[in-house]
Protein backbone atom coordinates (compact mmCIF):
# COMPACT_ATOMS: atom_id res chain seq x y z
CA UNK A 1 0.00 0.00 0.00
CA UNK A 2 2.89 2.35 0.67
CA UNK A 3 4.05 2.08 -2.92
CA UNK A 4 0.55 2.45 -4.34
CA UNK A 5 -0.16 5.43 -2.15
CA UNK A 6 3.07 7.12 -3.14
CA UNK A 7 2.38 6.50 -6.81
CA UNK A 8 -1.04 8.10 -6.39
CA UNK A 9 0.46 11.02 -4.46
CA UNK A 10 3.04 11.61 -7.17
CA UNK A 11 0.30 11.49 -9.80
CA UNK A 12 -1.65 14.15 -7.87
CA UNK A 13 1.51 16.26 -7.55
CA UNK A 14 1.91 16.08 -11.33
CA UNK A 15 -1.79 16.68 -12.01
CA UNK A 16 -1.99 19.77 -9.80
CA UNK A 17 1.52 20.98 -10.65
CA UNK A 18 2.69 20.88 -7.03
CA UNK A 19 5.83 18.81 -7.54
CA UNK A 20 8.93 19.48 -5.48
CA UNK A 21 11.38 22.03 -6.91
CA UNK A 22 13.68 20.41 -9.44
CA UNK A 23 11.47 17.34 -9.85
CA UNK A 24 10.40 16.80 -13.42
CA UNK A 25 9.65 13.08 -13.53
CA UNK A 26 8.51 10.16 -11.41
CA UNK A 27 10.62 9.52 -8.30
CA UNK A 28 11.02 5.72 -8.12
CA UNK A 29 13.34 5.96 -5.13
CA UNK A 30 10.62 7.63 -3.08
CA UNK A 31 8.15 4.91 -4.02
CA UNK A 32 10.60 2.16 -3.03
CA UNK A 33 11.27 3.90 0.29
CA UNK A 34 7.54 4.18 1.00
CA UNK A 35 7.06 0.50 0.17
CA UNK A 36 9.90 -0.44 2.53
CA UNK A 37 8.43 1.66 5.31
CA UNK A 38 5.01 0.09 4.70
CA UNK A 39 6.46 -3.41 5.05
CA UNK A 40 7.87 -2.41 8.44
CA UNK A 41 4.94 -0.30 9.65
CA UNK A 42 2.11 -2.65 8.61
CA UNK A 43 2.78 -5.36 11.21
CA UNK A 44 3.45 -2.73 13.89
CA UNK A 45 0.10 -1.07 13.22
CA UNK A 46 -1.71 -4.43 13.08
CA UNK A 47 -0.50 -5.22 16.60
CA UNK A 48 -1.17 -1.67 17.77
CA UNK A 49 -4.79 -1.75 16.59
CA UNK A 50 -5.46 -5.10 18.26
CA UNK A 51 -3.97 -3.87 21.54
CA UNK A 52 -5.68 -0.51 21.28
CA UNK A 53 -9.06 -2.15 20.78
CA UNK A 54 -8.54 -4.48 23.74
CA UNK A 55 -7.46 -1.59 25.97
CA UNK A 56 -10.39 0.59 24.90
CA UNK A 57 -12.88 -2.19 25.61
CA UNK A 58 -11.31 -2.84 29.01
CA UNK A 59 -11.43 0.84 30.00
CA UNK A 60 -14.97 1.77 29.06
CA UNK A 61 -18.22 0.20 27.98
CA UNK A 62 -19.40 3.35 26.19
CA UNK A 63 -18.78 3.01 22.49
CA UNK A 64 -18.29 6.73 21.81
CA UNK A 65 -15.64 6.96 24.56
CA UNK A 66 -13.85 3.98 23.04
CA UNK A 67 -13.70 5.69 19.63
CA UNK A 68 -12.55 8.97 21.18
CA UNK A 69 -9.97 7.19 23.32
CA UNK A 70 -8.60 5.34 20.33
CA UNK A 71 -8.27 8.56 18.33
CA UNK A 72 -6.55 10.27 21.26
CA UNK A 73 -4.15 7.36 21.81
CA UNK A 74 -3.40 7.14 18.09
CA UNK A 75 -2.44 10.82 17.94
CA UNK A 76 -0.64 11.13 21.27
CA UNK A 77 1.10 7.74 21.53
CA UNK A 78 1.38 6.01 18.17
CA UNK A 79 1.79 8.97 15.81
CA UNK A 80 4.90 10.44 17.45
CA UNK A 81 6.62 7.05 17.62
CA UNK A 82 5.72 6.07 14.06
CA UNK A 83 6.63 9.50 12.71
CA UNK A 84 10.11 9.20 14.22
CA UNK A 85 10.38 5.67 12.85
CA UNK A 86 9.42 7.05 9.44
CA UNK A 87 12.13 9.71 9.60
CA UNK A 88 14.66 7.07 10.64
CA UNK A 89 13.80 4.44 8.06
CA UNK A 90 13.47 6.79 5.12
CA UNK A 91 16.59 8.66 6.16
CA UNK A 92 18.59 5.43 6.24
CA UNK A 93 17.19 4.36 2.88
CA UNK A 94 18.16 7.74 1.42
CA UNK A 95 21.70 7.28 2.69
CA UNK A 96 21.58 10.00 5.34
CA UNK A 97 23.95 9.94 8.29
CA UNK A 98 22.40 9.53 11.76
CA UNK A 99 23.04 13.20 12.55
CA UNK A 100 21.22 14.22 9.36
CA UNK A 101 18.28 11.99 10.27
CA UNK A 102 18.08 13.53 13.74
CA UNK A 103 18.28 17.04 12.29
CA UNK A 104 15.53 16.24 9.80
CA UNK A 105 13.31 14.77 12.50
CA UNK A 106 14.01 17.70 14.82
CA UNK A 107 13.24 20.29 12.14
CA UNK A 108 10.14 18.60 10.69
CA UNK A 109 8.54 16.65 13.53
CA UNK A 110 6.05 19.14 14.98
CA UNK A 111 4.89 20.44 11.61
CA UNK A 112 4.42 16.90 10.30
CA UNK A 113 2.68 15.82 13.51
CA UNK A 114 0.34 18.83 13.47
CA UNK A 115 -0.58 18.38 9.82
CA UNK A 116 -1.02 14.67 10.45
CA UNK A 117 -3.46 15.31 13.28
CA UNK A 118 -5.53 17.69 11.14
CA UNK A 119 -5.64 15.29 8.22
CA UNK A 120 -5.97 12.06 10.18
CA UNK A 121 -8.83 12.87 12.57
CA UNK A 122 -11.59 12.15 10.02
CA UNK A 123 -9.70 9.12 8.65
CA UNK A 124 -9.25 7.72 12.16
CA UNK A 125 -12.86 8.32 13.04
CA UNK A 126 -13.98 6.44 9.94
CA UNK A 127 -11.41 3.70 10.51
CA UNK A 128 -12.37 3.09 14.14
CA UNK A 129 -16.10 3.58 13.59
CA UNK A 130 -16.68 1.55 10.42
CA UNK A 131 -13.83 -0.90 9.87
CA UNK A 132 -13.42 -4.03 11.99
CA UNK A 133 -10.16 -4.33 13.95
CA UNK A 134 -8.48 -6.96 11.74
CA UNK A 135 -8.91 -4.64 8.74
CA UNK A 136 -8.04 -1.32 10.40
CA UNK A 137 -4.43 -1.47 9.27
CA UNK A 138 -5.74 -1.69 5.69
CA UNK A 139 -8.11 1.21 6.37
CA UNK A 140 -5.19 3.19 7.70
CA UNK A 141 -3.10 2.36 4.68
CA UNK A 142 -5.83 3.41 2.29
CA UNK A 143 -6.48 6.57 4.28
CA UNK A 144 -2.80 7.38 4.30
CA UNK A 145 -2.65 7.11 0.58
Amino acid sequence: MGAGGDAFAQYLEYLFDIMSPGKDNYNWGRTINMAAFGVLAGPIYAGWYRGLDAAAKALTARYEFRIGGKILAENVLAAPLMLNLYFGVTGLLEGQRPTEILDSAHNSFYKAWGIGIMVWLPVQFFNFQIISVPWQVVGRGLGCN
